[in-house]
């Protein structure tokens, strides 16, 4: 998508001389999205923590990386937290800094974490679904109407 830090995202991306290597396709509908994540090694859900809503969020792409058995990098926000300790999707990390970007990129490098990480989406894919939380929010509305 866009969002609020895409042009600090392409001038740092020029400015490290990457633009060869990455990609922005601002948004992209639903619909294709799995057909951009089969060419990625690696998502990224990336924010600073600059307000409360950023810090409680819980983005889609969370789980269209999933959907993708897409490992990822995260930031350390309380839902991802939660949500790693269950399931374990994702590397966390406490700040949004090159330096802790680096240190979990070469942890994703390591083969052993990788595929253990992968192995965890391949289960928790199915769990983790818009087909399951339809049914609950259907069963939700439902109850709040017959009342």
């Amino acid at each position: 998508g866009g969002g609020d830090l895409l042009d600090e995202m392409k001038k740092l991306a020029e400015e490290f001389g990457v633009l060869d290597r990455v990609q922005f396709l601002g948004f992209v509908q639903p619909e294709h999205i799995s057909k951009h994540l089969d060419h990625a090694w690696l998502g990224l859900n990336l924010l600073s923590p600059i307000s409360k809503s950023y810090y409680y969020s819980l983005a889609n792409k969370y789980f269209d990386y999933i959907q993708a058995m897409l490992p990822s990098i995260c930031m350390d926000f309380p839902e991802y937290k939660e949500l790693n300790k269950s399931f374990k999707t994702s590397v966390l990390i406490k700040k949004y800094e090159v330096q802790d970007l680096l240190i979990a990129i070469e942890k994703m490098e390591d083969a052993d974490l990788y595929d253990e990480i992968y192995r965890n989406l391949r289960r928790v894919k199915e769990d983790l679904c818009w087909q399951n939380d339809e049914i609950l929010l259907l069963n939700f509305y439902t109850k709040i109407f017959a009342d």
